[in-house]
């Protein structure tokens, strides 16, 4: 969120929603999990005892890969980004918080 304009205000009250809609719907409808290692552990380990427990795990890893792939070239290709430039800290006037802006060069 290091651009200017965007609401990070909002980013709180967007991610717990989808986490209440996961945990009403998701959760009870299709068994997942929230959290990826927590689906992923119990799988590896069980495994031996029934392969078949290993059937979707897939999902767990490629879903997210795709996400970030899809996610970046939309952002690179100029549909997502607001702005490329981010300011250098301690630079010209900015409505970025400074702890958000690009790291020092080292001299």
């Amino acid at each position: 969120m290091t651009q200017r304009g965007t609401p990070v205000g909002i980013a709180g009250l967007a991610i717990g929603l989808t986490l209440i809609a996961l945990h009403l719907f998701d959760i009870n409808t299709t068994g997942t999990s929230v959290n990826p290692a927590r689906s992923l552990g119990p799988a590896l380990v069980g495994a031996a005892a029934n392969p078949e427990r290993l059937a979707q795990v897939w999902l767990f890893i490629i879903a997210p890969l795709m996400g970030a792939g899809v996610a970046g070239y939309l952002f690179k290709s100029g549909i997502l980004a607001v702005e490329d430039v981010i300011p250098e800290r301690g630079g010209a006037k900015s409505d970025v918080a400074p702890a958000a802006s690009a790291p020092r060069k080292k001299r």
